[in-house]
């Protein structure tokens, strides 16, 4: 069986796809089983760009996760705004899209832009 390429991983695949019909017909679901697909935006500018880093970081204050979207550990803003912080994104070529840290931080101080506050990827 591994003498085949990808044999393995089509096996797994079909397992998840039985599980995945068994699912759907036991519960009479009709969509994905864990979760819509994403639909792909292209970033055509460096405005959207910087609309999405703010909007993506202020996404969990604005949905009650938490108080101060600062405080909230699971985005990126923490890794771009504390050097202490070990980051897993391209921190300086983020703060260059802004122009520096200060405007960096100046953009998430403003309100969410008004285009981007009812902004959901999940749309078709």
């Amino acid at each position: 069986m591994l003498r085949k390429p990808h044999t393995l991983g089509n096996t797994f695949g079909h397992l998840q796809n039985a599980y995945s019909l068994y699912f759907n017909n036991k519960y009479k679901a009709v969509s994905g089983l864990f979760e819509k697909h994403f639909e792909r935006k292209l970033i055509d500018s460096l405005e959207y760009f910087q609309q999405l880093v703010v909007y993506h970081h202020r996404n969990p204050e604005s949905h009650g996760i938490i108080n101060d979207f600062k405080q909230y550990f699971w985005t990126s803003y923490q890794e771009l705004s504390n050097p202490l912080v070990t980051p897993y994104v391209n921190v300086p070529m983020t703060l260059e899209k802004f122009g520096g840290i200060n405007p960096f931080f100046e953009a998430h101080n403003e309100q969410t832009p008004l285009a981007m506050q009812n902004f959901n990827f999940l749309d078709h």
